[in-house]
């Protein structure tokens, strides 16, 4: 005699809660509209890619620069979009003023309202009044006392402070913070037996919080926050580095508006790592991982997309 097929347990118990979690997601667009759906509904999103003359739809990084232009990094070359249209920038080899390479890995803010973009063959500054690119970095940085080369280590990070200063992070020599009003650097690095001083010079990542201090993580997970008012390291704390189940990564941090921390590691399986400085605590988390780097400098900013004064369709 043949029997029915039969279900297991295990199995009517996973349906039954995918049930559940379909029926709490179908519950609210049976209910009449809240205040918070109302408000959620003052933001509307529209898709850019390909199809609207994007270069590409693998976006490695980008950002918001200081007229509202949002400067989009893809693998197949630099957009340039104004709420309107894109203009892309493009690597030619019949001219040496544009990009060096089209695979943009990272785009930063740098002094002089230039924007600095990171391919895989080298930095190019961008000036904005030309529109030309300068391939070689090396004059700029040795003029403002900045190493940046195989034998002295390669600047990998850019951030500008509240205060209008720009902070170079160098993969083996430290930090540099560059004023341009006084046209005066400050290096910023590991004294041995100084805890006041910088923990290693293997930095990855740094970002400002609202009080105005900084966070630095370092290859090995070791975190550290240093004052901002009196440039000197006051905490370092090894939660993250006990958390993580790999020795070394190439992480990235992002301070969120409650001063929260965000960490993640670049080409890593592990998730998106978060730090409450008021327990002290770092919790993990598996999603978010595509999502982190935009996610990052969002909250780096401290904004959300939103129209811009000068540029009424450009992204902040």
């Amino acid at each position: 005699m043949r029997y029915p097929p039969t279900i297991s347990a295990a199995l009517l118990r996973n349906c039954t809660r995918v049930l559940r979690i379909m029926a709490i997601f179908a519950l609210p667009a049976c209910l009449p509209p809240t205040k918070a759906q109302a408000q959620y509904d003052l933001y509307r999103f529209s898709r850019l890619d390909i199809n609207q003359g994007l270069s590409h739809n693998e976006i490695n990084c980008f950002v918001k620069d200081e007229k509202g232009f949002l400067w989009i990094g893809t693998m197949a070359g630099l957009n340039r979009y104004d709420g309107y249209k894109l203009k892309i920038f493009r690597h030619d080899l019949r001219d040496t003023s544009s990009l060096s390479d089209d695979y943009i890995e990272k785009i930063f803010e740098g002094p002089y309202h230039k924007l600095w973009a990171f391919t895989r063959n080298g930095i190019n500054i961008y000036d904005p009044l030309t529109e030309k690119f300068d391939r070689n970095a090396q004059p700029f940085l040795s003029s403002i006392h900045i190493p940046h080369g195989e034998l002295v280590g390669f600047i990998t990070d850019i951030k500008k402070d509240s205060l209008g200063n720009f902070w170079f992070v160098s993969d083996s020599t430290g930090i540099y913070k560059y004023n341009p009003s006084a046209n005066s650097t400050t290096r910023f690095y590991h004294r041995e037996g100084d805890r006041s001083s910088l923990y290693s010079n293997s930095i990855t990542s740094i970002t400002q919080n609202k009080a105005g201090d900084w966070w630095i993580v370092y290859k090995d997970g070791i975190m550290e926050k240093m004052d901002g008012a009196t440039e000197q390291i006051k905490l370092r704390i090894h939660a993250l580095r006990d958390i993580s189940s790999e020795d070394s990564l190439n992480y990235r941090v992002y301070a969120d508006r409650q001063n929260g921390l965000w960490f993640y590691g670049v080409a890593s399986s592990q998730g998106v790592f978060y730090y409450d400085e008021l327990t002290g605590e770092v919790r993990s988390s598996n999603r978010l991982v595509a999502a982190a780097d935009t996610f990052g400098r969002c909250a780096d900013r401290q904004q959300l997309l939103r129209p811009n004064a000068s540029h009424p369709q450009a992204f902040c």
